[in-house]
C-alpha cells in the first residue's frame, strides 16, 4: 500500500493529473480536484451532505440503531447476571453493528476530525 503523497506524485507523473493544486496549473496537466487523506483531513459539513445518500444513510441508521438498542438494554439492567445474559445473547450483533457502522463511515471517507 502506498501513501497518498506517493499516489499523488504518480498521478502527476504518469497521468499528468494534479490534485490538491497550489498555485497555477502547469500547461498540459489536468486538475484532479482536492484529495483528502482519510483520518487526517477534516470532514466538512459539505462532505456529510454530499456523501450520505439514501442507501448509505439507511445502513448508518440501522447499524446505529442496533448499537443504541443494545446499550439501552444493557445499561437499564442493574443485575450483573442479567447484564451478562444480555451480552451473551446480543453481544455478537452489537460488535457486528459497530463494525458495519465503522466500515460504512470509512467507505464514505468520514474518518478523522470534523471541521464545520
Amino acid at each position: 500500500m502506498t501513501s497518498p503523497a506517493v499516489d499523488q506524485i504518480c498521478q502527476s507523473i504518469f497521468h499528468r493529473r494534479v490534485v490538491n493544486l497550489k498555485g497555477e496549473l502547469p500547461e498540459g496537466y489536468a486538475y484532479g480536484a482536492q484529495a483528502s487523506v482519510q483520518g487526517i483531513t477534516p470532514v466538512l459539513s459539505e462532505d456529510i451532505v454530499n456523501r450520505v445518500g439514501l442507501e448509505s444513510g439507511r445502513a448508518l441508521v440501522e447499524a446505529a440503531k442496533g448499537i443504541t438498542d443494545f446499550l439501552i438494554r444493557l445499561l437499564a439492567t442493574k443485575d450483573e447476571g442479567e447484564k451478562l445474559a444480555i451480552a451473551r445473547r446480543s453481544g455478537g450483533q452489537f460488535i457486528l453493528d459497530g463494525n458495519h457502522l465503522r466500515s460504512a463511515l470509512d467507505q464514505l471517507g468520514m474518518c478523522g476530525p470534523f471541521d464545520r
